[in-house]
């Protein structure tokens, strides 16, 4: 302990010996059950939160009363207590993690200016950053694919990664796994989770972890407790402060059976994705148990876990058993390792999925997997589970639907309308980067590649030269023009990325091709996995196909697809055509995948392949054939698809521990040309070079030791007058709040940068350039199908679409403006905004610049009907306030037109999830109040927001005079990545 406190609970302290290697000492959860019983029938992912408040318990952050509380959790009780969870390290990913890293590098700025020592600003746990989503599909369906996109992604980027380089050498925790290793969950899955941490002390203690990545839940496939944070929240993390969260109800899901033949993980977690969304898990977690979870391999149990954030869960949690044990060893975790874990598990109690009654859980759901069917989801929602018999009527059904309903509002007569194009050949490509030489990290990964590749048997791959000129071809509604096999959800798993390199072995043997009109790629989530596919003898046949490897990144799932041929976007945009992109990710929210494509289904591998092949949403590949083969042959899906034997006989493959050390060993002995030619500044304190890329937030502008008063002994902390900016529907996505793709030329982004200088071709992504705030509080609602609702209905009763709003000026005036446009006005005559939206508020990406764009915008609060987890989290962070409809209540019922006056009251000492007043002024004078409810849930939210928010909040807790307390530390190793003390 560092607090020099005695640990209330020392008599906990056992010792446990390993196999192999010393013994180590925990905190021992059975010699605490014998002093609260109701702790061995704690679900396990509770038993492992209730460890490190155990563990960390100093007096300070993390109390006795703590310890008390969660080890009496009783399955149905209110959930009143906040618990305190340290982990033992942070993730992030490089859309996420550059912001982080620019407010620190602002912390450190302020602690200067204040006299304070910068180094004061340095992160208490280690944290890994895996940059992986950067990289585009510029150029796609060709062997020189990687090299280009490669290269591009270090010409855009090059100001992002000196800033990286930067901190690598200013802050001594930071790691990096540079870009062209693979997605930061997989990553995580295949190399950065270790088992158990040990302290200087000889103290072991389980993996857990935050991540700013939603998608962190995929590690809870592997038994680590960890789940998604927005930045704000992981930079308290890293920063020693606990992670604070209400106590948790614990939703178990017990499977049973098997998955019957033809069907994958990813039919499965769409399922369950359906299901639990319907059950209302948001905020709870999600632990699967019973004699089906116990026989899902670990991959497949990693891709149900990745899509918690889809079923609204803050995890998604198996708990470690002898196939974990298996899969670590399998990916070159060490024999010491394995053992380590092992051994801590079996001494704590936690090894084992339980069956069913074996464990107290606040509800219990069942799925048989028998009963699991082949599927997609979408067209809007990962959600909106489609049977794959139905995808075909499903879509003509939705393209004729009223937009309210979801569907496309389209009329019925113009859903088969042929639409000819005339193709640009080699020009629909992107052009090559200046200096075209392959890029050394891509060229090395080739050249592994073919000395795994058999001979193969077919004639030489088209993929072997650059596309040429086509003939013109027809362009319909529901055509699919982006098939990608992408994401850490299915890229992960072996047995999917198998599978659809079976069914592509089998398409080309059977003489089936990839229509014109359609832009393949594979964007594996490592480098092991184009290894194994080419020991499979597997990768020729998905080349042949145009699936070539475009990227080792997000690409696709994260809107990094890549521009449409021209030719193509012409005809869509001319024609307002509703088509389609297939891809094997976990989210398809409206703009989020091409803004030119409004159907986007998510489906697995071996389907990807097959919708490139038939080309259309609107064939049955239950009915009708996949396409014609040699000779005219009619090719149905069943001729195609593999049998799981096929898959079993190659699994040898994907588990080769020497491979997987190999590949990652080379984050630090090889991270490659590209990455060690880039050069960063040096010294503790970065200097804010001129960029459009990296510049200091505004956040700590102004900054004093001595916290504002805000609640409690200051003035009240209402918003009064405030003018109403959006009225939004449900399921407001973070994408919709704060796009991560192209930035229009003609939105405020874009004319900004064009401003600086920045040409529309040097535009990137919003994602890339989230560590300038100037970027991004103009992109702040500015998702070209967001529809604000507050503009009047058009002549034909639909919503026009794109971010806009009207603009209310004292004299009465009324102005159609862009939202940030509007925005400024209102804070140029210090008018507050407030905004209000329905059900499912914030959805989607741990995305923070949603909630630091809304109150750069000078929004004081949301009102909405609920709100996701971490959205909400975060506009608590960022001192917005949220605020939450009671049951039955919500704008529309009141009649909000955006002409009111809002004034809002809540509790002044901001009590958890009390009661708050609303009034509303409206424009004849009439006034009306209704109780809200204050969506602060935590008694250090309150402490947030009286601060603030969280980033001053910690701020001011390291740069104060004398000792600052700090829980017990969670510091313990991790994999050294490049550049890592």
């Amino acid at each position: 302990m560092t607090t020099g406190h005695p640990h209330p609970f020392a008599d906990t302290l056992r010792s446990f010996r390993p196999p192999i290697g010393p013994a180590g000492q925990l905190y021992s959860l059975p010699a605490l059950a014998k002093r609260f019983p109701s702790v061995k029938r704690m679900p396990v992912s509770l038993r492992i939160v209730l460890e490190s408040v155990l563990r960390c318990c100093d007096g300070i952050k993390v109390t006795e009363d703590h310890v008390r509380q969660l080890a009496q959790w009783q399955a149905q009780a209110p959930r009143t207590e906040e618990i305190p969870l340290t982990v033992a390290r942070v993730v992030l990913q490089d859309f996420t993690g550059v912001p982080l890293r620019a407010d620190l590098a602002a912390m450190r700025s302020a602690a200067a200016r204040l006299g304070a020592d910068p180094r004061l600003i340095e992160p208490r746990v280690p944290v890994d950053l895996v940059v992986d989503h950067s990289v585009m599909v510029d150029h796609y369906g060709t062997r020189d694919a990687l090299d280009l996109n490669m290269k591009f992604e270090f010409q855009r980027n090059s100001e992002r990664y000196a800033f990286l380089k930067w901190g690598m050498q200013a802050f001594s925790t930071f790691g990096v796994v540079p870009p062209g290793f693979g997605i930061v969950h997989q990553v995580n899955l295949e190399y950065l989770a270790r088992g158990i941490h040990r302290r200087a002390d000889g103290v072991c203690y389980p993996d857990t972890l935050v991540g700013t990545d939603s998608h962190t839940t995929m590690i809870n496939g592997l038994g680590v407790l960890g789940w998604g944070v927005g930045g704000i929240e992981g930079e308290a993390a890293m920063l020693g402060e606990p992670v604070h969260f209400l106590t948790p109800d614990v939703v178990g899901v017990e499977l049973t059976g098997r998955l019957r033949e033809g069907c994958t993980a990813t039919d499965l977690v769409l399922t369950v994705t359906e299901q639990l969304r319907q059950a209302h898990v948001v905020g709870k977690f999600v632990e699967f148990c019973g004699e089906g979870a116990r026989r899902l391999s670990v991959p497949d149990r990693a891709t149900l876990a990745n899509m918690a954030p889809e079923y609204g869960a803050t995890m998604g949690f198996f708990p470690v058993d002898d196939k974990t044990l298996a899969y670590l060893a399998g990916t070159g975790r060490s024999p010491e390792e394995v053992g380590a874990l092992q051994a801590y598990c079996q001494a704590q109690g936690l090894l084992g999925i339980p069956a069913a009654g074996e464990v107290d859980y606040s509800e219990v759901l069942r799925l048989d997997l028998g009963t699991v069917t082949p599927s997609l989801a979408g067209p809007k929602r990962p959600q909106d589970r489609i049977e794959i018999g139905r995808v075909a009527r499903s879509f003509a059904d939705l393209y004729a639907s009223p937009v309210s309903a979801g569907g496309f509002g389209r009329p019925a007569a113009s859903l088969l309308t042929p639409h000819r194009v005339r193709p640009g050949g080699a020009a629909a490509q992107a052009p090559v980067p200046a200096n075209p030489v392959i890029a050394p990290d891509a060229e090395r990964i080739e050249q592994e590649m073919e000395a795994n590749k058999p001979t193969l048997r077919a004639a030489k791959s088209v993929s072997d030269q650059r596309p040429v000129s086509s003939p013109d071809f027809t362009l319909r509604n529901g055509d699919v023009l982006i098939a990608a096999i992408t994401s850490c959800t299915n890229t992960s798993n072996p047995g999917v990325m198998l599978a659809a390199g079976l069914l592509a072995k089998k398409a080309v043997e059977a003489g089936l091709q990839v229509a014109p009109h359609v832009k393949t790629s594979l964007a594996p989530g490592s480098r092991v996995v184009t290894q194994y596919l080419a020991r499979a003898g597997l990768l020729p046949y998905l080349e042949e196909l145009g699936f070539t490897v475009a990227g080792y990144g997000c690409t696709t799932c994260i809107g990094n697809a890549g521009d449409l041929p021209p030719e193509i976007s012409q005809a869509i945009t001319r024609n307002d055509l509703i088509c389609a992109a297939v891809l094997s990710g976990n989210r398809n929210f409206e703009a989020r995948i091409h803004p030119l494509l409004k159907a986007n289904f998510l489906a697995s591998p071996p389907l990807v392949v097959a919708y490139a092949l038939a080309g259309t949403m609107l064939r049955d590949l239950m009915t009708e054939p996949v396409g014609q083969g040699r000779s005219g042959k009619e090719i149905w899906l069943g001729d195609i698809w593999p049998a799981s034997e096929e898959i079993d006989a190659l699994m040898h493959h994907a588990l080769d521990g020497p491979t997987y050390r190999a590949a990652y060993a080379r984050v630090q002995s090889d991270p490659g040309l590209l990455w060690t030619d880039i050069q960063g500044p040096s010294g503790v304190r970065y200097d804010w070079p001129a960029s459009s890329y990296i510049a200091e937030p505004p956040f700590f502008e102004g900054f004093a030791l001595a916290a504002p008063d805000r609640g409690a002994a200051g003035p009240p902390v209402q918003v009064a007058g405030a003018h109403i900016l959006a009225l939004l529907g449900d399921s407001m996505t973070t994408d919709h709040i704060s796009p991560a793709g192209s930035i229009e030329e003609a939105s405020p982004a874009g004319r900004w940068l064009q401003s600086q200088g920045v040409r529309q071709a040097d535009f990137n992504s919003y994602g890339a350039r989230r560590g300038n705030h100037e970027v991004m509080m103009r992109g702040t609602f500015a998702n070209v199908r967001i529809r604000n609702l507050l503009l009047p209905p058009l002549l034909d009763g639909s919503r026009e679409e794109g971010g806009l709003t009207l603009w209310r000026g004292p004299d009465g005036a009324v102005e159609k403006l862009p939202i940030f446009d509007a925005a400024m006005r209102y804070q140029a005559q210090s008018r507050p905004t407030v905004i209000f939206a329905g059900e499912e508020y914030g959805t989607g990406s741990s995305r923070d610049w949603a909630a630091k764009g809304t109150r750069l915008l000078g929004v004081r609060a949301v009102v909405a009907r609920s709100f996701e987890r971490i959205h909400r989290s975060n506009l608590v962070g960022m001192g917005v306030l949220p605020l939450q409809f009671h049951a039955g209540d919500s704008w529309q019922n009141l009649g909000l037109d955006g002409s009111e006056m809002i004034d809002l009251v809540p509790d002044p000492n901001l009590r958890p999830q009390s009661e708050a007043t609303m009034a509303i002024t409206r424009a004849d004078g009439t006034r009306q109040a209704l109780g809200l409810t204050l969506r602060i849930d935590t008694p250090i939210e309150a402490a947030y927001y009286r601060h603030g928010g969280i980033l001053p909040y910690v701020l001011r807790g390291l740069l104060a005079p004398g000792p600052v307390s700090a829980s017990a530390s969670a510091s313990g190793t991790s994999p050294a990545t490049e550049g890592s003390a």
